[in-house]
């Protein structure tokens, strides 16, 4: 197939004005950030977070596709294209009840041209252009893969991340996945145990002097 080739985080706003064209957006346009910067990642323009309803507000339906499951865990549309490759699905992941993850499926072609391999056709048109946009990335291809990784780190500790995955033999599939991924929530310290009150020698003493007293009281066994 393909030797490793250079790791790549997409972005859907490479698709640019066809992409506000194929899902008919009445979506006013995000500011597309600085190349190589977390701003830069976002999915079918959808903010990270978002609620199921507000994602489905946002992002039109696909123009060619249909909703193949709608759930308040995911939602899958069939068909469409992304620029000009044909996509099997897009998926939109919920967690909590929020917009983590959004997943581009493109539809694989397994059989060879005259011109050789599609999918490798497709790898070495999409690559480049997101590796232009986000910067280099290190690429890694092993096991019958090739994949591509993006990861930015925020202030807040929140990790945005793209993961362009082509393999052909034990995982055969051809996707573009973006992720968003909050940092946990920081463990308050615990409070530490209460110092216990000091008794001085001699104040000790007096009250074992004390208690013996009162049991030779108590019990008239004086001496015991």
């Amino acid at each position: 197939m393909k030797l490793p080739a250079v790791l790549i985080l997409c972005s859907f706003a490479l698709c640019g004005a066809r992409g506000a064209d194929l899902f008919g957006t009445p979506t006013p346009p995000i500011a597309p950030g600085k190349p190589g910067t977390p701003e830069a990642i976002e999915f079918l323009n959808i903010p990270w977070n978002a609620t199921p309803v507000e994602a489905k507000r946002v992002m039109a339906q696909p123009e060619g596709t249909s909703v193949k499951e709608d759930t308040p865990d995911h939602i899958v549309f069939t068909g469409g294209a992304f620029e000009t490759y044909a996509v099997e699905n897009w998926e939109l992941q919920f967690v909590d009840g929020k917009f983590a993850k959004g997943i581009v499926r493109l539809i694989r072609h397994d059989t060879r041209d005259a011109k050789g391999w599609p999918n490798d056709r497709i790898w070495d048109v999409i690559c480049p252009a997101l590796d232009k946009k986000y910067g280099k990335s290190a690429g890694r291809g092993e096991g019958g893969h090739n994949e591509q990784i993006w990861e930015f780190k925020e202030p807040s500790g929140a990790v945005k991340k793209i993961k362009f995955y082509y393999g052909w033999q034990n995982d055969p599939r051809f996707d573009i996945t973006y992720s968003y991924k909050q940092s946990p929530p920081l463990t308050a310290p615990m409070s530490p145990a209460p110092a216990q009150p000091v008794v001085a020698a001699g104040v000790l003493g007096e009250l074992v002097k004390t208690y013996r007293n009162s049991l030779v009281f108590v019990t008239g066994a004086e001496g015991a």
